[in-house]
């Protein structure tokens, strides 16, 4: 049974290929390898169940390992997301493409059910 997608593509005459998103360099001054992402939003707002509440509490309790460690944490999203206390934002100041870029790089990413985790989980 093949799904709507390969029987369109079928007819269409082309093939389906793997999915792809062009990456675009953003400079970060650390090591990738020792950078964690966080993105605590959701996108739109439409489903506060996707919200985790307590993301400043949890960067509190872990932030003295990772620093002991050489860990850097940093905040991605768009404009106007409520920033994370205790980590460095980007939130706006990257776009799709930079993000794919660190999210590719990173050490680890933590966040909500999104766009940005959907890229992650890919790479």
């Amino acid at each position: 049974m093949s799904s709507l997608a390969e029987t369109y593509a079928l007819g269409a005459g082309v093939t389906i290929d793997k999915p792809s998103i062009i990456e675009k360099f953003f400079p970060l001054e650390h090591d990738l390898s020792k950078v964690i992402l966080l993105h605590a939003s959701a996108g739109n707002n439409n489903f506060p169940a996707k919200i985790y509440d307590y993301y400043n509490e949890v960067i509190t309790l872990i932030r003295p390992a990772l620093d002991v460690a050489g860990y850097r944490i940093y905040q991605i999203g768009g404009p106007g997301e409520q920033p994370i206390k205790n980590i460095t934002s980007l939130c706006g100041q990257t776009s799709i493409h930079q993000t794919a870029y660190l999210l590719k790089r990173c050490a680890l990413f933590l966040g909500n059910d999104s766009m940005n985790a959907h890229i992650a989980g890919a790479f």
